[in-house]
């Protein structure tokens, strides 16, 4: 069998239908009960009928089938796959929204940071060297990665002409735990790089020391504190810095230069 109450099976071949001289060119899913068959033969059937209105096939004197069930009733398979419940969808769903939006409030710190710590005409190199690392350690080898782990989750392989094809059944428990282990892994090294960014940001000094006090010019006029406290200001450490004086990147004539 294929699927046996939500676990795979490999042994295709057992002694219900080692006589059958079962193949794995066609792959005809039938289901009974909770377990899916791969095909009428490796369920060891001999006999199909036609079951109510759906017009889906019903399979009868199953060898890999229990001829009663626990009430007495002739037990039947039909095509296709057994429905599978997912409790647990709606939960999962929030619980992805809400990975997605704790990565994306970081954008903005990890694009802000690196043009801090370099001089303005290096901030397009900058991006265009952290967009090469990105490609070479993340987008390139990504579908080779994941690729790799749902392969290895296959149960049964096409077969034509003595060549593998593509995969006729996973192991949906082994690819769950596989994808989902991955990611969470993947995502904890991130949280712990960022985290690690976060707690040496503070070494970080502010390089734009005339921008610092255009800003503590522009809240003087504005009744702010001091423009004297720009010195002060541009020792100061990054995170200490106030949104315009972290924003303001436009370069002006300065008197003092």
């Amino acid at each position: 069998s294929v699927l046996f109450r939500g676990k795979c099976r490999r042994d295709l071949i057992n002694t219900c239908n080692q006589n059958c001289s079962c193949a794995t060119e066609v792959f005809h899913p039938i289901c009974e009960g909770k377990t899916t068959y791969f095909s009428p033969c490796f369920a060891g059937c001999f006999t199909k009928g036609m079951n109510g209105t759906a017009q889906r096939g019903s399979y009868d004197n199953c060898n890999c089938v229990d001829a009663f069930d626990d009430d007495g009733l002739a037990r039947r398979a039909t095509d296709g796959f057994c429905k599978s419940d997912c409790p647990f969808l709606a939960f999962y769903i929030m619980l992805l929204c809400i990975a997605y939006g704790f990565s994306f409030s970081t954008k903005t710190a990890q694009i802000l940071i690196p043009l801090r710590c370099v001089k303005k005409e290096d901030k397009a190199f900058t991006l265009g060297f952290a967009e090469g690392v990105l490609a070479l350690f993340s987008f390139l080898p990504y579908p080779l990665v994941y690729g790799s782990l749902v392969d290895s989750t296959c149960v049964v392989w096409e077969e034509s002409c003595g060549q593998q094809g593509n995969c006729w059944v996973y192991d949906m428990r082994t690819f769950n735990y596989s994808l989902h282990g991955t990611t969470f892994i993947l995502l904890m090294v991130g949280v712990v790089l960022n985290f690690v960014v976060f707690l040496l940001s503070g070494r970080l000094r502010n390089l734009y020391g005339r921008d610092t006090r255009l800003a503590n010019r522009d809240r003087a006029l504005e009744g702010g504190s001091d423009v004297h406290s720009s010195t002060r200001s541009s020792r100061g450490s990054i995170r200490k810095l106030t949104r315009n004086e972290i924003f303001h990147m436009v370069p002006t004539n300065d008197p003092e230069e």
